[in-house]
């Protein structure tokens, strides 16, 4: 497997977030005993900012994600969905090319998704890509331009949203029937 021309076969997380491809994970990853905002500074270091600029972006993109008001507080104080937004805005800070997202609507409010999906495509209209591993389909339809459907780990089909929910390989596997039944 490479990214933007490097192999990543034996190459490390760390190295793999220099060369621009970061991702989040399905369980958020605090840090309890600093602040949510000195959490997502630490990305910005870690890229290589001051500390004035590292601190001065982690408010701007804490801002974009609705987490402004919760700078200050320590993990243990915050909700499953603040702390995967905090997570986000971490690796936000590292300056991606490609952000994998695994399942990052899992455990948001309506009000944290809403401001989460307006920030990705505002960041995408920026440049950056995501890769979008998620089971509401809403979030899906929204956030994806082509799609690639695996069931079991084998891919079955690739496409845009519609076409996908109505081909039968998709149906069976994720619905658990051929296309036209209907359980009773």
């Amino acid at each position: 497997m490479s990214f933007d021309g490097h192999d990543l076969k034996r190459t490390s997380t760390a190295h793999r977030a220099r060369l621009g491809l970061v991702r989040t994970f399905q369980k958020p990853t605090p840090v309890h005993d600093i602040s949510s905002m000195e959490s997502v500074t630490i990305g910005g270091l870690t890229a290589g900012m001051s500390m004035t600029k590292a601190r001065q972006e982690a408010l701007r993109i804490m801002g974009m994600l609705g987490l402004g008001e919760i700078a200050g507080q320590e993990a243990r104080t915050l909700t499953t969905g603040q702390l995967k937004l905090v997570d986000l805005a971490r690796v936000l800070l590292l300056q991606p090319k490609l952000v994998l997202l695994d399942e990052l609507m899992s455990g948001l409010s309506k009000e944290e998704s809403d401001v989460a999906l307006a920030a990705i495509e505002e960041l995408v209209s920026g440049g950056i890509s995501f890769v979008v591993i998620e089971h509401l389909m809403d979030v899906v339809r929204r956030l994806s331009h082509h799609l690639a459907v695996m069931d079991a780990g084998r891919l079955i089909a690739t496409g845009d949203f519609e076409t996908l929910m109505r081909d039968p390989r998709v149906i069976e596997a994720y619905l658990g029937q051929k296309a036209g039944e209907s359980h009773a």
